[in-house]
């Protein structure tokens, strides 16, 4: 204050210039400061210079000083990035110089293979040598070119010791032994192979080598065995090249002679290629040109004539399969064979081979290759057509081998295979069942088993001690099934397995019945006809009548009901047991009574097949079933034709209104069971295998339904888009009816 009152304005003088000093050092500072950083620019442009040019260790140096004198600020950061930089470079640079080491290991190691490969073998193992020196800092390099070294030369060397052993212990052969050129050049191929020219000259080098440097052989890996061995393998080696160098002047004097008859053997290599028209040509050109041996002349000529026969014959042929002659090429070939037994002519010569099946658009393969689809006619050289196979889905797979040779053309029915299979514990005892989508099978083990139609797979299985096991076939009954045992057991049985009723009569039962809304009527053999209440299986009354043959058979409307008794007796009962009317048929056989429309169908033992009309009785007409004594034992009808398979092995097409028989053609096999009318398809079970299927217009055999030898097939039934079978093995099969037409 003091002096702020006596000298104001010299106190003002001082703050201002104090201030002023103040803000000359501030700036003063900034100034030092910007001028080191950008010299510390500077050094690291010429860091990061040195750096591209290469000069890692300075551009480090410059960098590393950077990073001590500005520790803290930009040109610091940018200076330890740099280092990184540079250290992240030189471990690069020391990956590829590995790299690089190691490629060129391995283009060393694959030339050394390459000149052994080719026969170098000294070559190789001066090579092997230098390899080892320029890896000689290196141990893991050392013991690799080591390893290769063993095992290369220790092959080589188990090579020359087994031919050398070899050579020990055979003769060579006596060179007056060999009659013709042929001989000479095979016993020198032997030689040849067993010590090649090549390897020796290989061999001679390596012992030149190992003796000019003995320090080769104490390269490690080096087998010590090998260097004696070299000297036994080339003295086995010089007994055999003397024999090689006296072949050598024999196969080329039989040359020289050759090479007079150029043509002939031009002749000779045509006959080995089969080029026959060749052969011919030169053969002709020696005949004509050659003036020499009289017998070499004629050898000539008859040379000539052979493959002029040859040359003609086989055009004969190709016309022939051109034309679809079949027998005639096979005939005009088979002649060819005995008249020159010596040539091989099945490469040279196409026969014609026609394929057809049933159905048709299979498949066809030859030698596995696919060659197109049937009908189709295909030129085979004789023999392939052993080779030939027939493929369609769903069906099984055929060889027409033995049918194609003999005949020149095959028919091939087609073996469908089927859906599913399932076996039950009996064989079939009738037809099955489809109600309410569930399959009802009977067999004779005594049991009744349902299915699903669709997979074959069981829902439930019944059964019933009865002693007989034999069942009819269920039939629906209101609102159950009707299953009829011989032994006498008539039962009832809901859908879904259980037992409704059961009522027990007297056996033995025929297994039919007539089925109406208010009774059933059931036949045992003595006669007795007894009618049961369907609802409740009570008995209404009994009645007895002539003893009967067969089973009965019940009419499509369900009003009549035919039987036939021991005295062939055919008699049409109504739903209240009367009789509507009986008609006497002579010899009545013991196959069932079919019903068709208005039409009883009646076989007789004495192959006949007798029509009465369904509402009077009334013969309208009687047809003769073949020659032989087996009467018929199944048929089946359409809208206006019965189909009838007897046991001749026939299959009769017969006209229903007149009783006159239109078409006959074998079958192939015993029928058994009835003929079916499927799909517009008809379907004859045989013993032995499936069942045939036939065209019915012409009864065109079309295809087989699967079926093991020995089995019988005594069940068909056709189901929605299915075709079912029953086998008395108990197997049930189910075929897509899709396939079939």
């Amino acid at each position: 204050r003091t002096l702020q009152g006596k000298g104001k304005w010299t106190l003002r003088r001082i703050m201002i210039a104090a201030t002023v000093l103040g803000v000359l050092s501030t700036g003063g500072l900034t100034v030092h400061k910007m001028i080191q950083e950008k010299k510390g620019k500077e050094k690291l442009q010429v860091a990061n210079a040195m750096m591209d040019k290469g000069d890692l260790g300075t551009a480090e140096a410059i960098a590393m000083k950077l990073v001590e004198d500005f520790e803290e600020g930009p040109v610091g950061g940018r200076a330890r990035d740099l280092i990184n930089r540079i250290r992240s470079r030189r471990a690069a640079e020391l990956r590829t110089k590995k790299e690089t080491r190691l490629k060129f290991f391995h283009k060393e190691l694959s030339h050394i293979a390459d000149l052994f490969e080719k026969g170098a073998i000294a070559d190789s193992l001066l090579a092997y040598k230098k390899l080892f020196k320029t890896f000689e800092k290196e141990p893991s390099f050392k013991k690799r070119i080591q390893d290769s070294l063993s095992a290369r030369f220790g092959e080589f060397k188990n090579l020359l010791a087994k031919e050398e052993e070899k050579a020990k212990g055979r003769e060579l052969p006596d060179l007056n032994k060999f009659y013709n050129l042929e001989e000479k050049e095979n016993a020198l191929r032997r030689i040849q192979n067993s010590f090649p020219e090549k390897r020796a000259e290989s061999v001679r080098d390596l012992r030149k080598a190992l003796a000019r440097m003995p320090s080769l052989a104490k390269l490690k890996g080096f087998p010590p065995e090998l260097g004696p061995l070299l000297g036994k393998w080339l003295e086995a080696e010089k007994r055999v090249g003397k024999l090689r160098s006296a072949l050598r002047k024999e196969i080329g004097l039989d040359h020289k002679k050759r090479e007079l008859d150029r043509p002939f053997l031009k002749a000779q290599e045509a006959e080995k290629a089969k080029n026959f028209e060749e052969a011919l040509r030169l053969y002709r050109k020696l005949a004509k040109e050659y003036h020499g041996d009289q017998s070499l002349m004629a050898f000539f000529r008859r040379q000539a004539n052979k493959y002029e026969r040859v040359t003609t014959v086989l055009g004969q042929i190709e016309e022939a399969r051109k034309k679809g002659e079949f027998f005639k090429g096979k005939e005009l070939f088979e002649e060819l064979q005995f008249q020159f037994p010596q040539l091989s002519l099945q490469d040279r010569i196409l026969l014609p081979f026609k394929i057809e099946t049933f159905p048709v658009s299979a498949t066809v393969f030859v030698k596995g290759k696919k060659v197109g689809k049937t009908p189709i006619t295909l030129s085979l050289h004789p023999g392939e057509e052993s080779k030939v196979l027939l493929r369609r889905e769903g069906f099984r797979e055929e060889a027409p081998s033995s049918e194609l040779l003999a005949k020149g053309k095959a028919h091939s029915v087609l073996t469908l295979l089927p859906r599913w299979k399932t076996r039950l514990k009996g064989a079939l005892t009738e037809a099955p069942l489809l109600w309410k989508k569930t399959l009802y099978l009977s067999d004779h083990s005594g049991r009744l088993t349902l299915l699903d139609p669709k997979t074959g797979k069981k829902q439930k299985e019944l059964f019933f001690k009865d002693p007989a096991g034999n069942f009819s076939r269920p039939r629906p009954l209101g609102n159950g099934i009707l299953l009829i045992s011989r032994d006498g057991p008539v039962r009832k049985i809901r859908s879904d397995g259980s037992l409704l009723w059961e009522t027990k009569l007297k056996g033995p039962l025929l297994l039919g019945a007539g089925i109406w809304a208010k009774r059933l009527l059931l036949f045992s053999e003595d006669g007795t006809e007894t009618f049961l209440d369907p609802e409740s299986g009570e008995i209404l009354f009994s009645q007895d009548g002539r003893p009967k043959r067969v089973r009965p058979f019940q009419s499509s409307s369900g009003e009549v009901v035919i039987v036939v008794d021991r005295e062939g007796w055919v008699q049409a009962l109504s739903s209240d047991g009367s009789e509507l009317w009986r008609t006497k048929v002579e010899e009545a056989g013991y196959a069932r009574p079919f019903v068709h429309g208005s039409w009883v169908l009646v076989p007789s033992d004495d192959l006949g097949l007798h029509g009465l009309q369904l509402q009077t009785g009334a013969k309208k007409w009687r047809v003769r079933l073949g020659d032989g004594l087996r009467g018929p034992v199944s048929f089946g009808c359409d809208d206006l034709h019965v189909y009838v398979a007897t046991r001749n092995r026939e299959l009769f097409k017969i006209d229903l209104e007149k009783g006159k028989s239109i078409l006959r053609v074998p079958i192939q096999g015993l029928p058994s069971g009835r003929v079916r009318s499927i799909g517009g398809l008809l379907f004859v079970s045989l013993s032995q295998r499936g069942p045939q299927v036939f065209e019915p217009k012409a009864l065109r055999h079309m295809a087989w339904l699967e079926g093991k030898s020995g089995s019988e097939a005594p069940v068909v039934l056709g189901l929605p888009g299915q075709i079912l079978v029953g086998r008395s093995s108990g197997e049930v099969a189910s075929f897509p009816l899709s396939q079939l037409q």
